[in-house]
């Protein structure tokens, strides 16, 4: 009875980590929310026959219609904020190229700086995930000195590395080749979708390390 109550409290850990990383990441709404703007952009650059104008302030609009429902919900705004700023970024570097490609830059430099810092955090044996998740619970113990919890955090440190390479990997060709319409399909498609399935491999290979 012990050993099975014990197994289900790590369970119930593990879900917790796993729901307090998807939150400091954004959380569900946050993530779609984040690629609403790209999705509107391409989508009036497209029919508009590639006007710049145009699709930058739809996709200012469309922020800025989900900073107001936030308001109005009395929900927390850093991550609104945050985006904002972000998507304020974006259009104003689009506007003075004149490039709407640079609309996703800041998005492929992000991943990039995202990418780079897991990577470095690996290689020095102080894996990123393991600050967050245990900071985000509250724990004060020494978890660098577990051996199973440090392969776990770094595991997962590597697993969350994979999905900004993955987005730079992909990203970078395209805007390159000025592919606006497809680095707003892609931006989208390895938005939430890969954010959803990282999530779960989170929880998945979380169980895997703890449970022999």
């Amino acid at each position: 009875m012990s050993t099975s109550h014990n197994e289900e409290s790590i369970t119930h850990e593990l879900a917790d980590d796993s729901r307090l990383l998807v939150d400091s990441l954004g959380g569900t709404r946050g993530m779609l929310e984040s690629g609403l703007p790209s999705i509107v952009f391409v989508i009036i650059y497209a029919i508009t026959e590639s006007n710049l104008r145009l699709s930058i302030y739809g996709a200012l609009v469309s922020g800025l219609i989900l900073a107001a429902l936030r308001l109005v919900q009395k929900q927390k705004l850093t991550q609104v904020v945050a985006g904002l700023i972000g998507l304020g970024f974006s259009a104003w570097l689009a506007t003075k190229s004149g490039k709407s490609e640079d609309f996703f830059l800041p998005s492929i430099l992000t991943n990039v700086a995202y990418a780079a810092a897991f990577l470095i955090s690996i290689a020095i044996n102080k894996p990123i995930l393991g600050y967050v998740i245990e900071s985000l619970n509250g724990t004060s113990r020494k978890w660098t000195a577990e051996i199973h919890l440090m392969r776990k955090y770094r595991a997962l440190t590597f697993l969350w590395f994979a999905v900004f390479a993955i987005r730079v990997l992909v990203m970078t060709p395209l805007y390159l080749a000025n592919n606006t319409v497809a680095l707003g399909f892609f931006k989208l498609a390895l938005g939430f979708p890969l954010f959803a399935l990282a999530a779960y491999a989170t929880y998945a290979m979380s169980i895997r390390k703890t449970n022999p």
